[in-house]
């Protein structure tokens, strides 16, 4: 993720601008959440026939507490749910992780995770990009990323999921077009941060 800023962050920085998108589950954080109603899967689940060695002799409520961790709804009689941030995208994170040192600053030989965009050197990180993945083309672009958060909203080119896997990928080439423009469009003095998003 390419985590776009006015000024250099700082941990403490991108642990606020990525936590409505935080995972409770592993983070253990109320921030963002919402009860969300689970009730009429775990009723399919505590009827289904392939189950019944689970929920033998169990109320409703135990086996679905049991079974998946859904729990009463307070101030909703007889429902069940789970206490969650319906928007998590992340589990945790890390500044640079695998895409450490994918930056690259004008008049300078090292790698960076985090630089204004008026110091990218554009052409160095094409270099290093081609160099870098197998099968990249010679028109591959210097820039590129999985998605970017900015202004508080997350963009992304598919659906994050376990293990890095994706679902509805965004064409190639749109989502390309979309992540130049990002960066056309962005002040020489914003800073660009690349953060790697667990999930």
């Amino acid at each position: 993720m390419a985590v776009v800023t006015k000024a250099k962050p700082s941990e403490e920085d991108l642990q606020k601008i990525l936590l409505p998108w935080h995972e409770r589950e592993y983070t253990g954080l109320d921030d963002f959440c919402v009860w969300v109603d689970k009730t009429e899967e775990a009723e399919r689940d505590y009827a289904n026939p392939e189950y019944k060695k689970y929920s033998d002799g169990k109320t409703l409520v135990e086996f679905a507490n049991d079974w998946n961790g859904l729990k009463p709804i307070p101030d909703k009689s007889g429902r069940l749910g789970r206490f969650t941030n319906p928007n998590r995208k992340w589990d945790y994170w890390t500044i640079g992780g695998r895409y450490e040192g994918r930056l690259r600053k004008l008049h300078s030989s090292g790698k960076f995770d985090s630089l204004p965009v008026g110091q990218f050197d554009l052409p160095a990180m094409k270099q290093q990009r081609i160099a870098d993945w197998a099968g990249a083309k010679p028109d591959a672009p210097a820039f590129s990323c999985w998605g970017f958060v900015m202004d508080g909203k997350w963009y992304e080119k598919g659906a994050m999921g376990w293990w890095g896997m994706s679902t509805n990928n965004a064409d190639e080439n749109e989502w390309q077009m979309r992540v130049d423009k990002l960066i056309e469009t962005l002040d020489r003095h914003d800073w660009i941060t690349m953060v790697d998003c667990h999930i």
